[in-house]
């Protein structure tokens, strides 16, 4: 059997996306989405907006106002799946009146789907003028709605999500992103439940892990110890992950285990740590990070990850190493060094 229309959209971004290619030279791509976007079929069209949200989202489709009155047109479609779609793609192109408008009128809309998108675009905008239509819908009869109400409105420090998040630690599908919602609220009614979590016989050691970490942002100093100790486990998994979470929540505590397991080419979790050293941007680390991504005897993972560290440093001497690595052999080398650039250029 042949393939569909939309399987053939979806399986060219993909394609596009995993290899971390730009569209240059790549015109079937661009073809086909702006095609499907106005095909007859709404799977084809429903394909078409998520192969170009997630495009837009790796920076490998760049956003345009075209793209922008597509998808608010289609999110007022008929098929669900499309309307849904198309808040997908609303929220992760830069934010505008109109179509915040539009989201705000979608948290009524009659498909559920569409109700969760429309509220997960609205707090990936991050509109203050939307938090009123944002309180409104946290009383939406379906939980998933009402979770990604929450997880919004967390984003502006707003509480009346509070109850949904804490409700959500007890659900292993939303847990960790509670977690992250409780953190970015930053309410210290979160910690208790958030500290019976981390303590929880029937918790899996990534959930307590992640809980600890926001306990650890939330002020409870003690949390980041135990993270810490959780860094020289001997399972590896938790190790690694225990030292992303030392660096995406700056525990200084930390800050030894990250160096030594980056700076360590035999160390298993050494990818993770460089990552994690990365978060920190300390000065002090440049050297090192310059060093890493310009050795090609070093494994390309490695590099990458130096290279995406690199780009948070400014300076004449990290655009010459972006421009070089911009021309190397490695494919996903080469483009991350290109959206490194086109970063850096966009923030001038």
């Amino acid at each position: 059997m042949s393939p569909s229309k939309a399987e053939v959209i979806r399986a060219l971004a993909a394609l596009t996306a995993e290899d971390d290619h730009d569209l240059e030279g790549r015109t079937d791509v661009e073809r086909e989405l702006r095609q499907g976007l106005y095909h007859e079929e709404p799977p084809v069209r429903a394909a078409s907006l998520e192969a170009a949200a997630a495009l837009v989202h790796r920076e490998v489709f760049a956003p345009s106002g075209a793209l922008f009155e597509r998808a608010l047109t289609l999110s007022s479609d008929d098929d669900d799946d499309v309307r849904a779609e198309s808040a997908v793609l609303l929220g992760v192109l830069p934010p505008q009146a109109a179509g915040a408008r539009r989201l705000e009128g979608m948290l009524g809309d009659r498909a559920v789907i569409v109700r969760r998108e429309a509220a997960a675009a609205l707090g990936d905008w991050k509109d203050p003028a939307t938090i009123n239509a944002l309180g409104e819908a946290i009383e939406d009869p379906d939980f998933d709605v009402r979770f990604e109400v929450a997880y919004a409105l967390a984003q502006f420090r707003d509480a009346r999500g509070l109850p949904v998040l804490v409700e959500a630690l007890g659900s292993e599908r939303h847990r960790v992103t509670a977690c992250e919602g409780l953190r970015r609220l930053g309410h210290a009614d979160a910690i208790p439940p958030l500290a019976r979590m981390a303590r929880g016989l029937f918790v899996g050691w990534p959930d307590r892990l992640t809980a600890l970490g926001v306990l650890y942002a939330l002020g409870e100093r003690e949390a980041g110890e135990r993270l810490v100790s959780r860094a020289k486990a001997r399972n590896s998994q938790e190790r690694a992950y225990a030292l992303s979470l030392i660096g995406e929540h700056r525990i200084t505590a930390g800050y030894e285990l990250l160096e030594t397991a980056a700076k360590d080419p035999k160390d298993r979790a050494r990818s993770f740590a460089i990552k994690a050293l990365g978060l920190l941007a300390r000065h002090s680390d440049r050297e090192f990070f310059f060093a890493l991504a310009r050795d090609e005897a070093t494994e390309p993972e490695m590099r990458l990850e130096a290279l995406r560290a690199l780009a948070m440093f400014k300076g004449p001497e990290v655009d010459r190493v972006l421009e070089v690595l911009a021309r190397n052999q490695d494919r996903r080398l080469a483009a991350e060094a290109r959206r490194g650039i086109r970063r850096r250029t966009a923030q001038l």
